[in-house]
């Protein structure tokens, strides 16, 4: 009696052998990155596309506001190339919601040794803000008696609206926002007078920024300090040049420079 031949139960298909012929890229390359975005839950490049089109949306809108010329914004945005697009979207923000003008450095940005990017105001962006302020009457600082290093050991600020019954005052101390940073070292009562001003004015208006570290402080110092403002230069045919032809200009050296590096190193 012949036995019957037995076959092998056959495997059953698995989910990569099923969707095989949708991910090869060679039997059907022009449906690769579909089915791998539709997989994913996500369409190809929305998130990138709709962001380029908040900034553009926002530079129109802030360069508005700031009565500046649309390309002056954009060529100072692009001294800034590395900074994230959501970076730079917060930045127009703030500058159009508190007229803060990023070009005469009253709101700016900073990256951190750490890769992380932050927003803030500046001295100056603080002090329009008190002084356009129509409750605003008046700023006052008081210096600790006692000095470390012959630097007050804490200096106060009150800030006196009209609309308040008692000021709003804020004290901060040198031992806790000194740090070994050159600009601390050179002018520490400035530093920490900017420090408490800018504490106190974030809470005498109710501004809800993200607070600007003594690092970030120091970092618009130094930029300040090293880089001379730009001014509207005559071309060659004798014409005085707006601030946006002047950027321009400034970035495609700026450029130059850089190609001379690497091609020297």
């Amino acid at each position: 009696m012949k036995r019957k031949a037995t076959t092998s139960p056959k495997a059953l298909p698995t989910i990569v052998d099923l969707r095989e012929d949708l991910l090869d890229p060679i039997a059907h390359p022009e449906s690769f990155d579909h089915q791998v975005s539709l997989l994913k839950g996500a369409v190809p490049n929305q998130p990138i596309d709709l962001i380029e089109k908040l900034i553009a949306k926002e530079v129109t809108k802030t360069a508005s506001i700031l009565n500046l010329e649309h390309e002056e914004l954009k060529a100072w945005l692009d001294l800034n190339p590395l900074a994230p697009a959501r970076v730079i979207l917060t930045l127009l923000r703030t500058a159009s919601e508190h007229q803060l003008d990023p070009i005469k450095d009253e709101v700016s940005l900073t990256q951190y040794e750490d890769g992380s990017w932050q927003v803030f105001i500046t001295v100056d962006g603080w002090s329009k803000l008190m002084n356009q302020h129509p409750a605003f009457c008046g700023i006052e600082f008081t210096e600790s008696p006692e000095s470390i290093n012959n630097v007050p050991a804490w200096i106060s600020c009150s800030i006196y609206r009209t609309d308040r019954a008692i000021p709003t005052t804020v004290r901060e101390y040198l031992l806790e926002v000194q740090n070994d940073h050159a600009i601390w070292q050179k002018m520490p009562r400035r530093m920490l007078r900017h420090r408490v001003m800018q504490q106190c004015a974030r809470i005498a208006f109710g501004i809800g920024m993200s607070e600007a570290t003594p690092k970030a402080i120091q970092v618009i110092a130094q930029k300040s300090a090293q880089v001379a403002p730009l001014e509207a230069k005559p071309d060659l045919n004798g014409k005085k040049m707006s601030r946006a032809t002047t950027l321009k200009v400034f970035l495609s050296k700026q450029d130059e420079v850089s190609c001379n590096y690497k091609n020297t190193s």
